[in-house]
Order: structure tokens, then sequence, then C-alpha cells
């Protein structure tokens, strides 16, 4: 039985990768990290039949969770085909809003500003400078003192990582570097791997879903995604080793220490689901549910915790890791089980149909950036691959975050633009009437 619903459960995925992929949707993503994350190694579980002996109800529910976010995506992606027609007023192409050069400038300016709030937060937490962060221990440097510099920094990171995929585009090989670079630098600086997300999940989805695809793009684009997991695992072992230096990435070693830990399906990402089966097991009968928690938390977002202090529930990620960590219990970590763990863990069986929710909002991100001009469109990709891919891995809070702040400072900066643009033209203006 584990091994048929196993079968099952990947190929339930694999039609969300494949509709997603006709429709050039952005879900693409979302679809593709569960397929990696859950869906073959759950096939692998099946196979080896190991220590989560009982994947019945964990299989039954994921099938069924992602069952309701296809139809409702299909669905609401159908009823919104005809509707918002005011998005035309941003997509016409005989009076484009910004430029192809402006948007990535503007990107680009954005990743600048938030590389330098990232640094600017260790330095106000650590007092280390930026070439100091590589010897410091990353706890240190991580979690030392985090001010609210890092949120800020965090959010202008994401967005303007838009850069990296247009500039690939327009061939801007300038920008492309540099952004590369700096990537690379915050990175393994600050030791967080999931930086590399904004930057290289956009143009795994270029090229693997959007545009043009053509067998050569699509080769470049499965090569792209496989650097970007043995990124993500890189640095991840190099915090293990206690060494993000130069020489650490010039080891061998260490290549071969992720390429082990990539293959065993046991660490990383791909452990995600060990938390999801023990929850699925455990809740409730061991551990109470989160009765919605995760919910209320994203409805009182736009609620700043410093107005209304304690009007936000815990969040649940904090209390799942103590569920599953119960050595380690109280030290505030976070443990993430996978967008279907968290659905279990929040309402047990009812959870299938919060699959619903993310499904209709699929179908109404791609209405709203498919309306829009190309290059404000690619302005928006960072933001919300990285929320595809957070979400995926159950991170659901911090996912929002980033497409809800990230259409906040993109829309805010495009104002700023339009307002700067009106104001100069009116001078160029008054300038020749004055003549």
């Amino acid at each position: 039985m584990n091994l048929l619903l196993a079968i099952l459960n990947f190929l339930v995925l694999l039609l969300g990768v494949y509709w997603s992929f006709r429709k050039k949707s952005f879900s693409f993503l979302f679809y593709l990290a569960l397929t990696v994350i859950y869906g073959i190694p759950g096939l692998v579980d099946a196979f080896a039949y190991n220590s989560y002996r009982d994947y019945t109800q964990a299989f039954l529910f994921s099938i069924g969770f992602t069952l309701c976010v296809v139809i409702a995506h299909i669905l609401s992606g159908r009823l919104l085909h005809n509707k918002m027609k005011f998005l035309n007023k941003f997509n016409n192409p005989d009076k484009p809003f910004l430029g192809t050069r402006e948007a990535t400038q503007i990107s680009f300016a954005l990743l600048l500003a938030g590389t330098f709030f990232l640094f600017l937060d260790v330095y106000v937490g650590t007092g280390l400078l930026p070439y100091e962060v590589f010897a410091a221990d990353w706890h240190v440097v991580g979690f030392s003192n985090r001010t609210f510099l890092h949120s800020i920094g965090v959010i202008l990171f994401t967005v303007g990582s838009s850069a990296f995929i247009m500039a690939i585009i327009f061939k801007r090989w300038v920008i492309v570097l540099l952004s590369f670079l700096i990537c690379v630098y915050v990175t393994m600086g600050l030791g967080i791997r999931f930086f590399t997300a904004p930057m290289f999940a956009p143009v795994l989805l270029y090229y693997l879903a959007l545009g043009n695809v053509k067998p050569k793009k699509m080769l470049a684009g499965l090569l792209i995604g496989v650097l970007f997991t043995f990124g993500v695992f890189m640095v991840q072992t190099m915090r293990w080793e206690k060494d993000r230096t130069i020489n650490a990435l010039l080891d061998p070693l260490m290549y071969i220490k992720t390429y082990n830990r990539i293959v065993a399906m046991d660490s990383g990402e791909f452990s995600l689901r060990y938390v999801y089966y023990y929850l699925v097991n455990e809740i409730p009968e061991t551990h109470e549910p989160g009765d919605g928690s995760t919910y209320l938390r994203l409805f009182l977002m736009p609620i700043p915790s410093s107005v209304i202090p304690d009007i936000k529930p815990t969040d649940f990620t904090q209390t799942m890791y103590d569920y599953f960590y119960d050595w380690d219990r109280g030290r505030g970590g976070t443990a993430h089980p996978l967008l279907f763990g968290d659905a279990w863990a929040n309402f047990m069986w009812l959870g299938v149909f919060v699959g619903l929710f993310w499904g209709m909002l699929f179908g109404l991100l791609d209405r709203i950036l498919n309306g829009i001009q190309a290059s404000i469109r690619y302005m928006f990709m960072a933001p919300i691959t990285t929320f595809m891919f957070f979400l995926a891995r159950g991170a659901v809070y911090s996912s929002v975050t980033f497409i809800y702040y990230g259409f906040i400072l993109i829309t805010m900066t495009l104002f700023a633009y339009y307002v700067f643009k009106r104001l100069f033209n009116k001078g160029l203006h008054s300038n020749f009437a004055n003549r």
C-alpha cells in the first residue's frame, strides 16, 4: 500500500508540474520543489521502508492536498481569465510605463541597498565589518543581536535579486557578474543559504517554464537547478564544518561531503519530509494541533507587533520544532514540515481543503503578473519565486512576507519612479517653453 500511494503521490505532483508548465505559471517552481524534496524521496522511503514505517496517512493527505491546489488553480485561472481588465492599462506596448533598462537598474539598486542593510545589521549587532564575517562563527553572524535592519535588508535583497534574471534576459552582462558576486559574498559571509533562492530560482523558472522553451534552454535550466541545489547544500556543509572562507570553497572535500549528503536524501531540504511524517503520526495523539494559528498570523500580518503587542499567536513553526526536537525544546528554533505538514498540524484532515486557498492564490497571482508589462513582471520574479520555494518547504508565514512586502516595495518604487519621471518631463517642457 505504501508503494502504491507513493507512486500516486509522485504522479499527482507531476500533474501539477505539467499543468503549470503548460500554462507558464509561476507556481511551476512550487510543484517542482515539492516533487524534488518530497515526491522522489517519498518513493525512496516506500521502497526502503525505513524508520518512519507508516506513510499511509501522510501520502493520502498530500495527494488530496495537491489535488485541491491544482483544481482550485485551474478553476480560478479560468474564472479570472476575462476579469481584472484594469490591468490592461499596465500592459500597453505603445506606451510602456517602464523600460527594460530602467527596470534592471532599479532592481540592481535595490539589491545594493539590501546588501548594505544586511551588513549594517551585522555591524550594529556584532561590530564585525563585511570582510570580517567569514572568520566569525555563523551563529554569531546570523543570529547575534539581530535588528530591524536585517528585515529591511532581506526584503530589499530579495526584490533586488530580480536584477540577475533581468540582466540575463536583456544581456546586461556587467550586472549579471556583479549580481552573482554579491550573492556569493552575502551567502557565504552571512552563512544564510537561502539568499541563493531569490537570485537563482527566477533563472530556473525562466529557463524551464517561461518564454519560448526549447530543449537546449531546458537543458540549461536543469543544469542551473542542479547547481542551485548543490549550492544550497554546500553552504550548509560549510556551516557545519565551521569554515566559510575561500579556502573551503576550493576544498574538494567540501564538494564530496555535499555530494554525499544530497545522494543520501536524508539531510537539508530532504529531511523536511521526516518532520511531516512525524507530525502526521503524532498529532493529535501525542501533540496538540495548532487550530489554525499559522493562518491567523497570516491574517494579522499587516498589523505590526510593535503597535499591538501579543496580538499574533506564537509562530507555530517554533511549536513544531519543540514537538520534533524534544531534546532541544525551548531554544526558539523553527521546523518546516513541507506545506502539507503545516496544514495537517493546524487542521488535521480538514487541512486538505487549505489547498483550495493556495490554488486560488496561485491563479490570482498568475492573472496579475500576466496582465502587466513584461519589464514590471520581471521585477516581481524574485519575490514570487522565493515565495513559491519557501511555501513548498512549509515556511508559510515567511513565504507570504516575500510577496506581501515585496509587492509594497515594488509598488512604492514604481510610484516614486512615476512621480520623478513626471516632474523631470515637466521640467524639460518648461525649459523648452522659456527659450
